[in-house]
């Protein structure tokens, strides 16, 4: 362990819903995913983008990082 902890629920919340809510679907609450979190990116694309895939998710989040900087 390097000694740097962070809690990241919000950021991978804030980060699945605006993706889910890009694709057309109704983007994730914080109760859903407070159910869910911990499980792989697959596994959430799977429930939230199910028409969606990994590398789509990718090239978005890509996408979206080159436009904040």
């Amino acid at each position: 362990m390097d000694g740097v902890l962070i809690d990241s629920f919000y950021s991978w919340l804030e980060t699945l819903d605006t993706t889910a809510k890009h694709f057309g679907f109704k983007g994730v609450t914080e109760e859903e995913y407070r159910l869910r979190f911990g499980q792989s990116t697959a596994r959430d694309i799977e429930l939230w983008m199910p028409t969606v895939t990994r590398e789509q998710v990718e090239d978005n989040l890509k996408f979206e990082t080159e436009e904040n900087k």
